[in-house]
């Protein structure tokens, strides 16, 4: 059974849940909702989090000591039950244990703890991976919020472009047609990025090498700011489905998906992290409204 939990302060109300230990919603003091509605005809998440991977690997299929697994993409975190450890005024924490379920997927002995920490019109989302195995732990981790987009409803998605925070000169690593990352990039120079839906008819945008700690989603139509904060993340994606859902996601990332022609040894893929046994690995984003 999951288990819904609220954070509110004068500025902000926001709503978790237990399942996947997910954000589900986050409004403002004039009632607008900001978090995707999951609507099942579009996408059925809020903000998934993505772990032991991030996005696909090649068949769905990887090795540890020439060993075969199986994982489904994005990896199992965001479907399973966290326990709420911890809770107060400003703050939930969710943990999640490796089990004999998440054994036949992934054999490491692990706890993945979120936390969620409420200050002012700041939620910050702080990820602790700690490796309770013998041996080295190897994973990606990564968030994936969607935010509604446009807002109202007397605007188009046209309406609303992404900022980043400094003038960029990034790589953007180009996807295949089955989402894998393609051994090809082009430079990607500028500070704002239009949003139509057409800009994700090959897949999502993947950037690397960006200076910029923070990306801001603007409207031309009003004043309302939210911006995504993810100082320390070395890869950003973006994206959207081609239809005519109201989201787009901006996806701070620890990996990604698979290159084309990756190793199928989990230890040997490119970008992936190794922890030592007993330590922990942490990073924090944030979703600012302004």
């Amino acid at each position: 059974m999951s288990y819904e939990y609220e954070l509110k302060n004068d500025d902000l109300t926001v709503t978790l849940t237990s399942l996947g230990a997910e954000l589900i919603s986050v409004t403002d003091n004039d009632g607008t909702e900001y978090i995707w509605n999951a609507d099942e005809k579009y996408w059925k998440r809020h903000t998934p989090i993505l772990f032991p991977i991030v996005g696909k690997i090649v068949e769905g299929k990887y090795s540890i000591a020439e060993k075969e697994y199986q994982l489904p993409a994005h990896g199992f975190a965001r479907d399973l039950e966290f326990e709420a450890e911890r809770r107060d005024e400003s703050t939930v924490a969710f943990a999640l244990s490796s089990s004999l379920k998440t054994k036949t997927m992934y054999p490491f002995d692990f706890c993945l703890k979120v936390i969620y920490t409420l200050k002012g019109r700041t939620l910050d989302i702080a990820y602790e991976v700690i490796n309770q195995d013998h041996d080295i732990m190897y994973f990606k981790i990564g968030a994936h919020p969607g935010f509604m987009c446009p807002l109202f409803k007397d605007e188009v998605i046209e309406d609303y472009y992404l900022e980043f925070e400094k003038e960029e000169k990034a790589v953007e690593i180009l996807v295949t047609p089955d989402v894998y990352l393609a051994n090809e990039t082009r430079l990607f120079s500028g500070k704002t990025i239009q949003l139509n839906k057409q800009i994700f008819k090959d897949g999502p945008l993947v950037f690397s090498d960006y200076q910029s700690k923070s990306m801001s989603l603007k409207s031309r139509k009003h004043n309302k700011i939210l911006k995504v904060t993810f100082d320390g993340f070395p890869f950003l994606g973006i994206w959207s489905t081609t239809d005519d859902a109201s989201f787009v996601c901006i996806e701070p990332w620890h990996g990604h998906a698979d290159y084309t022609g990756d190793s199928k040894e989990l230890a040997y893929k490119k970008d992936v992290i190794s922890l030592k046994a007993q330590d922990t690995f942490k990073c924090v984003h944030s979703i600012s409204i302004s």
